[in-house]
């Protein structure tokens, strides 16, 4: 896939001339420096991409083969603003002191769009994923063009029967990040592609994310450039902003299987109709929420977080699946723990409430 022209001038690719650490703590350090745009002491800047979220073959739900864009400005660590559209709808996100506001209704299925501010600063990954944690260097997992890995654990599960998640990271001689993974690379990989140099910091301008060796979404970075006459107003949330309660996206738990909503939704047993809040219905506000879940071996839910939706219905959505039950996948004749995503969608004009639409 060729890279897109970009409109940033003066961009010149970085020689790879630094000395690669062997220390993992070292390594993890000056890679943080190098791939990161934000921070203290970091000048604003302005960031378009484009976006492909592909369909997996088992989906029967076009929401998840999307084409759209993504816009970002960055001022500091708590003023920014994120912007995601596709050709029918459009979300921003406001970064503030006071929290993450959001206007406007995002409808992909999708989990990984909202990793997309990520996606381009992949220094975001290491700080969430290996900071104070036990590293280790895994010279064993280099692949071609890369001078060298280290690998992360996730803390202990609660159940012994599971074993700890293993987040791999790989680097090229410039310290640039250019694979993460979790669980190896057939389960959930990122790949950060073609970087470019942009104010001494590397940044890829192609990022593609793959799911058991499917690729999901493929970003394309369109413009990077300064913005140092940023307009304080362009990021304060208008009136009609929510708060996000989601908190910040955090990336589901791989599951050794993945079913589409439409599978899953074949296989629900027990379901409950949502309760609407009264504030939402007073306000008008409706939509779809998005609930990612695990369905375990006797059919119940597990890890329940919220990838997109009106924040004024999210718990309502959360409440409810709580409760719903499935049938138990089955693997050759096994049952086995999938990972899936439920959408609940809340109506006001054309039904009396909310109701799980069935893809």
């Amino acid at each position: 896939m060729g890279v897109l022209v970009l409109t940033v001038p003066a961009l010149i690719a970085q020689e790879g001339t630094t000395s690669f650490p062997t220390d993992p703590i070292v390594l993890v350090k000056q890679a943080a420096q190098l791939n990161s745009l934000s921070g203290k002491g970091m000048r604003p800047w302005r960031l378009k991409a484009t976006l492909h979220a592909f369909q997996p073959a088992e989906s029967l739900s076009d929401e998840e083969n999307k084409q759209g864009k993504y816009e970002e400005l960055w001022a500091a660590d708590e003023k920014s603003m994120q912007v995601y559209s596709d050709e029918e709808y459009s979300q921003t996100v406001y970064v503030t002191s006071a929290g993450r506001f959001i206007t406007g209704g995002m409808h992909f299925v999708l989990g990984e769009i909202g990793q997309l501010h990520e996606f381009f600063e992949p220094a975001i990954y290491l700080h969430e994923y290996a900071d104070e944690r036990e590293m280790e260097f895994d010279s064993a997992a280099v692949s071609a063009g890369e001078a060298g890995c280290i690998r992360t654990f996730s803390e202990r599960s609660k159940r012994p029967e599971k074993k700890p998640l293993v987040y791999r990271f790989c680097f090229d001689s410039s310290l640039r990040i250019v694979r993460f993974s979790i669980n190896g690379d057939d389960d959930f990989l990122i790949l950060f592609r073609n970087p470019l140099t942009f104010r001494g910091q590397q940044v890829p301008t192609e990022v593609e994310l793959r799911r058991h060796g499917v690729v999901r979404i493929v970003a394309n970075l369109e413009s990077l450039e300064t913005a140092d006459d940023v307009d304080n107003a362009e990021l304060v949330p208008p009136a009609d902003a929510v708060p996000d309660e989601s908190g910040p996206y955090v990336a589901p738990i791989p599951r050794t299987l993945n079913v589409s909503a439409g599978v899953a939704a074949r296989m629900l047993l027990e379901h409950g109709v949502p309760v609407y809040p009264p504030k939402a219905k007073a306000a008008h506000i409706s939509g779809t929420v998005v609930v990612r879940a695990a369905i375990m071996k006797d059919g119940t839910l597990e890890d329940l977080h919220v990838i997109s939706g009106p924040a004024m219905l999210r718990q309502a959505a959360l409440d409810a699946v709580a409760a719903w039950r499935y049938r138990p996948y089955l693997l050759n004749g096994e049952p086995v723990e999938v990972g899936t995503t439920i959408n609940v969608i809340f109506k006001l004009a054309d039904s009396p409430g909310p109701d799980q639409r069935r893809q």
